[in-house]
């Protein structure tokens, strides 16, 4: 907790005397004036980089006025490396009460105006100055020329695992290494840190190689180049904290956080939205696709597989990490990129599904087909229409995806740790036929300042909660309204056994006699039709007489071996009594099963428990 909340309490309390002195000096022999004297506005200016000029509005009792106050311009010096010590008045001038401005965060604590507009400018600004000064030359960002050409204190120490980096404050006392760019390795240099040095994790970004150092160098320049007469102030204002860190998940912006720990917060998210813009700015970006486009090496595999490789050059051309790469891009209006790069665990294993495709312009920049389990429970514990959605029976979580259920865009994988639903090959270059698309809601605050909610560079970004919007098409959820205010009504002209008969003899087929019994070219049929599904002629008599009916299973081999598609298929499940769109697992197998091949599709019946089983663990 700092001893002071702002620049205008620091202020009030330590040189208010100085403050009140010049407004009576001003007065001269004026006796109208009581004291008493408030600061009622603030406004910081930046003109000299030496000099701290800081233009008051201030108030004094007074008995000549109707309201009691008069009110003074007052403008102050001040030098904050000496902590303003050298403190100093300029001017002072009468003024009237219209003259007091609303506080304003950003002047209150010297910060930048950076507007979330105007990021992608400053991103390649700042490129453009490191550019210059360290002769990098290159697509993005050079650690190893900043350090060398500009002397930039950059080290490694041994951090918390949620901290990413950070810069101190004050003199600390830390060991910290020394890294040689050249030799790839580090040395300890000493126990003790200055003011202004950047610490790196080095347990994550030199032990563990971690792809993201790049971006958390970046992080900490933004800081170095914006923010170093905010730490200053920092420092005046008796923070707690002897260091600035970069968290892997930043504290969240709330209305009623003091003073300083919204400039804390807008400050972070200054450093981590220019961040990536830093380490992958955009004026280079397009020259870095296309040299990636014209490597014929790029072209191999399915759109999505493409897609991938894409992403992967570029990740290396910049020397970032798959996410960082996937994340600018989608950034950058590159959509084809949500598909890429996929993860998620299950069962405590982490399965990288293969990248599917869809039509470019499909996604908007805060959408995306992605979603990971925590946040797919926390959509169907909360948005009715969604968890409808998934109840009917209609769409199915495959672990990263919501895609509907269906064997033209689902297939069932089987290997030694069991079954996986995946998407098909049709579905993986087609996603936007098949896939809901989630938007991502971010808090964005655009007052005199920009505030947005932030991605995390933590190793736990994938099972990060947050707020997402599932963009339901209106036909769809008709048909989930359709669903559940009554059953999906089948024209009931024949029962299961008359409509079994149907589709297996005709409808100009005599199949039982005068006396009850199947004729004899309806025994043939039988007989024949039994001994490719591996049923007695007994029971399918019984099925064709209405004396029994199958169980689900049996149904679908019954479906495959007639060749029945999805209606015809539903029709004859729905009159042995059951209803294909049950959230059960066994209807959606059925789902699975239609529109396959039928030898897949007898794979899949053979395999029927396991996949129930696969459903259970699932749900």
């Amino acid at each position: 907790m700092a001893r002071y909340q702002n620049l205008k309490d620091y202020l009030q309390n330590e040189h208010i005397k100085l403050i009140d002195k010049a407004v009576t000096e001003h007065q001269n022999s004026d006796v109208d004036i009581n004291g008493n004297t408030l600061i009622e506005s603030l406004y910081c200016t930046d003109d000299n980089y030496n000099d701290l000029k800081m233009e008051l509005v201030v108030s004094v009792d007074s008995n000549e006025t109707v309201s009691g106050k008069k009110y003074y311009k007052v403008t102050l010096l001040g030098n904050l490396d000496r902590k303003l010590q050298d403190i100093r008045v300029k001017e002072v001038d009468k003024c009237e009460k219209s003259d007091i401005r609303d506080d304003n965060l950003l002047s209150q604590f010297i910060l930048p105006n950076v507007r979330a507009e105007d990021l992608e400018r400053i991103g390649n600004e700042l490129f453009s100055y490191y550019d210059i000064f360290a002769g990098m030359h290159g697509y993005g960002l050079s650690l190893g020329k900043i350090i060398d050409n500009m002397n930039a204190p950059i080290f490694f120490a041994d951090l918390p695992d949620d901290c990413l980096g950070r810069i101190n404050l004050v003199d600390t006392d830390i060991k910290i290494y020394r890294w040689d760019i050249q030799k790839q390795n580090i040395q300890e240099d000493c126990g003790h840190a200055k003011p202004g040095v950047i610490l790196l994790n080095k347990k994550k970004y030199f032990d563990e190689k971690d792809g993201e150092l790049l971006v958390t160098v970046a992080h900490e320049l933004v800081h170095w180049h914006l923010h170093q007469r905010f730490f200053k102030l920092l420092v005046l204002l008796g923070t707690d904290a002897d260091t600035m860190n970069c968290l892997e998940k930043p504290v969240a912006f709330a209305d009623n956080m003091p003073d300083i720990q919204k400039a804390l917060c807008i400050a972070e998210w200054q450093a981590n939205a220019l961040a990536m813009r830093l380490a992958i700015p955009s004026c280079t970006v397009d020259a870095a696709n296309k040299k990636i486009a014209n490597d014929l090496s790029t072209y191999n595999g399915n759109y999505g597989d493409m897609r991938q490789t894409f992403v992967k050059k570029f990740a290396k051309m910049y020397g970032v990490s798959l996410y960082v790469a996937k994340t600018r891009n989608r950034q950058l209006g590159y959509d084809g990129v949500d598909g890429t790069c996929l993860e998620y665990e299950e069962n405590g294993k982490k399965i990288q599904p293969a990248p599917f495709y869809f039509q470019l312009g499909t996604l908007k920049e805060n959408e995306t087909f992605v979603i990971y389990r925590k946040n797919y429970e926390k959509l169907m514990h909360e948005d009715k229409v969604f968890a409808e959605l998934i109840n009917s029976g209609r769409y199915v979580y495959l672990g990263y995806v919501v895609c509907r259920l269906d064997g033209k865009y689902i297939d069932v994988e089987f290997s030694e740790d069991g079954i996986r639903l995946v998407l098909s090959e049709n579905a993986r270059n087609n996603a936007d036929e098949c896939c809901i698309k989630f938007s991502v809601c971010s808090r964005v605050y655009e007052r005199e300042y920009s505030y947005q909610e932030q991605v995390y560079l933590s190793n736990t970004k994938n099972t990060s909660i947050i707020d997402l919007t599932p963009l339901i098409p209106e036909d769809l959820k008709k048909e989930v309204d359709d669903y559940l205010s009554e059953e999906i009504k089948t024209a009931k002209l024949r029962t299961f056994g008359e409509t079994l008969q149907y589709h297996l003899f005709g409808s100009d087929f005599t199949v039982i006699d005068e006396n009850g019994s199947f004729t004899h070219k309806a025994e043939e049929i039988i007989d024949e039709f039994s001994s490719n599904i591996s049923l007695s002629n007994t029971i399918i008599k019984k099925y064709l007489k209405g004396e029994s009916y199958p169980k689900l299973q049996t149904l679908m081999l019954l479906c495959v071996e007639l060749g029945l598609d999805i209606e015809k298929g539903r029709d004859l499940i729905a009159k042995a009594g059951y209803n294909l769109d049950s959230p059960i697992p066994e209807c959606k197998i059925c789902k699975l099963i239609f529109g396959t091949s039928k030898e897949h599709a007898l794979y899949l019946i053979n395999n029927w428990k396991k996949i129930v089983k696969y459903f259970e663990e699932m749900s």
